[in-house]
């Protein structure tokens, strides 16, 4: 393990990709020590909040006779064994150079020894790779000495340099190579990979633990048979006894592999409708047993058990037996019990045990199998990882199901299970302090066909988006900003509904995110492509509208599987100590119940733009406030503390994009506390209202609003969005 010293100038992506590495097991390394020469660097930032040791520079300090000896002393104090340059631009003292011998590097962003040296660094290295009119770039790590980017190079990374290439854009490109291959360079120390020979640099190969004896005895049972044929198969011709139960065993007895039954093993048949079969101490003691103890082996060898050495298990198919709609009996029937026992006694004894619970492991295995006889002690580590993370995602599948067994949206669990397997690290939270990561299935309904990686904010914009078209059976466009619309139009054509909703609000419109839903034509695309547009999301592209929409590299385009709220069950949100969760705010509308309270009735007009207004609302932050037709907003007032403040927001919104409000009507997401917000919808120009109603007060508005004539619906129910 490396005890890291890193010295960071600037925002410290690579300081940050380091640290992400090391707490994600990828990187074997602890950070004892930052030392930056500025105490205002986004680097700095992080690192206190990451709670790493900190030094700060200053000026006075670095230019002291003693610098060098003092800052050898600060490294050695914190037990720092390694050093590794973040961004940091200053030479590092000969002291410390030499008392660390080929135990400094540095990554530079270019292919040394090509643009290096003194005041080659930031986007100075980008601009001149560019001004060379070299076709590639990328990044070098190499080994520090006296003098700038001259030490020995011990890895480089190469990327294409594009001719329609910025500085800028190609400084986040090899930014993108230069933090892997870092955290990849500085496992190679780690392991001891890394030899300097006559100043050039050595990579040695990796040093592979011995792994346990021989694979002799494997034990095969599966529910999913893909593969399994010629896995065991491969097994077999290597002279690995195979252990089989039920099924199983008569596919591969069928397919001529040697193959032992399960009762022979345990000298009990399988009983119950095989729901006895495996659970047995020899199947277990050969299991569990630590090879490492003479004491195990001796109980073993006492009590008659051979040790198994592989484990081959895949489960009922519980999740999807529930999905088609089975009857409880059914589901109960699923759910597997010996299979998660013996994954997790294989597990636990990963030390000597291979457990693979993974059709998608198959090969690897037996690449290692072939290879050393065993599977390495890394690789039982990770295949035992899948296991826990595996079977825990089982057991609250189970658990669910067992608390709610009707699947009845409305009821929430007795007890919260939130186990969801890591789909993709992001570059960062809501801000670039904050670790971020997305997890469950969110990318296989929303599916990324072009531009650069989503950020955590493009992922709550997409969902925001998402249920809000797809409440409309229309041809529907949404512009977001922050997880609210700030322009949302229904028209004949998609075109016509994306420019009206564009309209109710231009300046926020610019780098929001557009979401549609219908398929993307040429016409509609070569509109899109005016706009700078973080997200453009829709079911579908034509194949014509993408040759222009991926005309902007960075520009993300998502193909969504509608409906995206049907795989909605509850919102969660996190609280000090626990979590908040409801059942998501999805129940369709119903306009029959909807009370007209005013002595004039809405007219067809305004009650169909009444029901838009009230669709829109809905996905505004509170207190909402919006002005419509019967098919397009016209100004939106969100998040005020003030019911009154947002209606005034929205007309100002209004007026700012040339919009009347004159004969609109206005949605309110919850009742009007007093009459001032009518009336402020009243002084804009709005003829008809909506809202829940409820209020103590709501005889006073519903007076206000006979005496302007305002025809007024309580719908009876409440749409916040804190």
């Amino acid at each position: 393990m490396l005890h890291l010293g890193i010295f960071a100038s600037g925002r410290g992506s690579n300081f940050q990709a380091i640290h992400q590495a090391i707490l994600d097991g990828r990187l074997s390394a602890e950070i004892r020590l930052l030392v930056s020469s500025r105490s205002d660097a986004g680097v700095v930032e992080y690192a206190r909040k990451a709670g790493v040791p900190l030094h700060i520079e200053t000026p006075e300090e670095r230019e002291s006779n003693d610098y060098g000896g003092r800052l050898l002393e600060l490294l050695n104090s914190h037990g720092v064994d390694f050093v590794a340059l973040c961004g940091y631009i200053k030479l590092i003292p000969p002291e410390v150079v030499h008392a660390f011998p080929n135990r400094i590097v540095n990554i530079h962003p270019a292919l040394l020894p090509c643009f290096g040296g003194h005041g080659m660094y930031g986007i100075r290295v980008h601009e001149a790779v560019i001004r060379s009119g070299m076709r590639y770039s990328g990044a070098t790590v190499h080994i520090v000495t006296e003098r700038y980017d001259e030490g020995p190079i011990v890895a480089q990374r190469v990327c294409t340099v594009k001719d329609d290439d910025t500085a800028e854009s190609l400084a986040e490109r090899v930014l993108a190579i230069e933090h892997r291959l870092y955290e990849e360079t500085l496992q190679l120390f780690a392991e001891s990979r890394v030899d300097v020979v006559k100043g050039r640099v050595i990579i040695l190969p990796p040093r592979i633990a011995p792994p346990p004896s021989r694979i002799k005895t494997a034990l095969i049972s599966v529910w999913d048979k893909s593969g399994i044929v010629e896995f065991a198969r491969d097994l077999a011709a290597q002279g690995v006894r195979i252990i089989s139960t039920g099924g199983t065993f008569s596919l591969l007895e069928r397919e001529g592999i040697q193959v032992t039954r399960i009762d022979d093993v345990t000298g009990f048949p399988e009983m119950m409708d095989g729901r006895v079969k495996t659970l047995h101490p020899r199947i277990h003691g050969g299991i569990l047993a630590r090879r490492s103890d003479s004491k195990h082996l001796e109980e073993a060898a006492s009590q008659g058990i051979d040790l198994i050495d592989l484990i081959v298990v895949n489960l009922y198919p519980f999740e999807s037996t529930v999905t088609s709609g089975a009857s409880f009996e059914d589901c109960i029937e699923q759910i597997d019990i010996g299979g998660p026992a013996l994954l997790r006694s294989a597990a636990k004894n990963h030390e000597s045990v291979t457990v693979v619970c993974d059709t998608a492991d198959y090969t690897h295995v037996l690449e290692e199998i072939h290879r050393y006889g065993n599977t390495t002690a890394k690789t039982r580590a990770a295949l035992a990882r899948k296991v826990f993370q595996k079977t825990s995602l089982y057991d609250a599948a189970v658990s669910a199901y067992l608390s709610d067994p009707s699947a009845k949206s409305e009821t929430l669990p007795h007890t919260l299970h939130i186990v969801s397997p890591r789909a993709t690290v992001l570059r960062y939270g809501e801000n670039p302090h904050q670790h971020a990561a997305l997890y469950g299935d969110f990318l296989e309904i929303f599916k990324q066909i072009h531009g650069k990686e989503l950020s955590f904010n493009n992922i709550v914009d997409i969902q925001a988006g998402a249920l809000l078209v797809e409440e409309f059976s229309s041809p529907c466009a949404a512009i977001i900003k922050h997880t609210n619309p700030c322009g949302c139009a229904t028209a004949p054509t998609l075109l016509e509904a994306y420019e009206e909703a564009r309209t109710t609000d231009p300046i926020s419109a610019f780098g929001g995110i557009v979401a549609l839903n219908r398929e993307v034509d040429i016409d509609l695309a070569a509109k899109l492509n005016e706009l700078f547009l973080e997200v453009i999301l829709a079911p579908s592209f034509k194949e014509d509208a993408l040759e222009i929409l991926r005309k902007k590299r960075d520009r993300r385009l998502i193909e969504v599987k509608f409906p995206v709220c049907s795989s909605m069950r509850f919102d969660i949100k996190t609280v000090t100590g626990g979590y908040l969760c409801q059942t998501p705010d999805i129940v369709p509308d119903s306009p029959s119940t909807w009370r007209v309270v005013t002595r004039r009735p809405p007219s067809e007009h305004e009650r169909e733009a009444l029901s838009f207004a009230w669709i829109v609302a809905k996905h505004v932050k509170s207190n909402a406030i919006v002005y419509t037709n019967e098919r397009r907003t016209l100004g939106i007032g969100a998040g005020q503390m003030s019911r009154v403040d947002s209606s005034r927001i929205a007309a100002r919104k209004a007026h700012e994009a040339g919009l009347s409000l004159q004969g609109s009507v206005v949605a309110s997401d919850a009742f009007f506390p007093f009459a001032d917000g009518l009336l402020a919808a009243v002084a804009a120009g709005s003829t008809a209202v909506i809202q829940p109603g409820g209020s103590v007060r709501d005889e006073e508005v519903i007076a206000a609003a006979n005496e302007h004539d305002i025809a007024m619906v309580f719908t009876g129910r409440r749409h916040f969005k804190h």
